[in-house]
């Protein structure tokens, strides 16, 4: 579809849904009681201000749906330029229409402005995405200001309307949608590199700060903390030969258990060394979360064949990971298949 055959359609589309008119030059038949509510960002231009539509998924910012924003400089609005540096923020109420015949090749929609109900104001100085085009490794600098930029924006909607046809289509045709597991312990295609999903480095970063600042007993304290046992040992058998009354012996066998569980306490931080625990010179995963290694999946379709098995028609659509090291533009470390 061509750049004019988009913008008809998305005039068509507005004007069905009631929110647009036909633009005249009798700008005192707009009322100020309208319920259109609009949010957005101005665009680069300050002679105009472009409005994403909160209210419709299929709102863009993009050049082919741009929305001109213009007021009457009344009380309600006032100087339209107080609104329009980069990063500002805008709720208002207006009017949508079709712009004049001698502006329709520049605009698909206007935007006239009643009231403007709330206003972020931003330091354009200061916003972090200037006005000239911005590489996508820089925008990753601002990960949370992204998707106020048109290829961000235009990606996600892409990506939102191909999700749908494929679910959409899978669906039409009788096919149940399963969703696999991420995190897994089987390596489905057994060709490629996984990335590991394991809390042992974290332990392991955790205990050497506790070690640092904490020092492990010496064998030393571990030999002391033997010797209180056996000495607390010796005094309980010592009263019972004796046949001595069942409160002391019962208080001293409480001391020696004591004794005992300071003894195991020591010697379990004397254990205690840095770095990931090993078992036989090899890392123990034992000690893993999962109690043996995880990874990120590379692919669903082993789940999927269990559940063809039983189910019948299925397919799986979700994020897929391969720790592949290449790092270009064709090779991706995350992608849904």
């Amino acid at each position: 579809m061509g750049k004019g055959a988009g913008k008809r359609k998305r005039q068509e589309q507005l004007k069905g849904s009631g929110k647009i008119r036909n633009s005249d030059n009798d700008k005192s038949k707009v009322s100020s009681s309208s319920d259109d509510e609009w949010g957005g960002y101005p665009d680069n231009d300050k002679s105009k201000a472009g409005y994403s539509d909160n209210d419709k998924s299929k709102a863009s910012s993009s050049s082919d749906d741009e929305w001109a924003g213009y007021s009457d400089n009344d009380k309600n609005v006032g100087e339209l330029r107080d609104y329009t540096p980069t990063g500002t923020s805008l709720h208002v109420e207006g009017v949508l229409q079709m712009p004049p015949a001698d502006n329709q090749g520049k605009q698909s929609i206007e935007l006239r402005v009643v009231r403007v109900l709330d206003c972020g104001k931003c330091d354009a100085g200061k916003y972090p995405l200037p006005k000239t085009k911005l590489t996508l490794g820089r925008l990753r600098d601002h990960v949370h200001l992204r998707p106020r930029t048109n290829i961000i924006s235009a990606i996600a909607r892409i990506r939102n309307e191909l999700a749908f046809a494929t679910h959409t289509f899978f669906r039409d045709n009788g096919f149940l949608y399963v969703q696999t597991p991420i995190i897994t312990t089987s390596d489905c295609e057994g060709a490629g590199e996984m990335f590991q999903v394991t809390t042992l480095i974290n332990d392991a970063e955790k205990l050497e700060k506790e070690l640092i600042k904490n020092p492990p007993p010496s064998q030393e304290d571990v030999d002391v903390a033997k010797n209180v046992v056996k000495d607390k040992g010796e005094i309980v058998a010592k009263l019972k030969a004796d046949k001595a009354g069942k409160p002391a012996i019962t208080a001293a066998v409480a001391e020696l258990n004591k004794a005992k569980e300071s003894l195991s306490k020591t010697e379990e931080r004397f254990n205690q060394k840095p770095g990931l625990p090993k078992k036989d010179g090899k890392i123990d995963y034992g000690q893993d979360f999962f109690a043996r290694q995880a990874f990120l999946t590379v692919s669903g379709q082993l789940q999927a064949e269990t559940y063809a098995c039983a189910l019948s028609s299925v397919y799986t659509f979700g994020p897929t990971f391969r720790a592949e090291h290449s790092h270009t533009s064709r090779h991706l470390a995350e992608f849904w298949s």
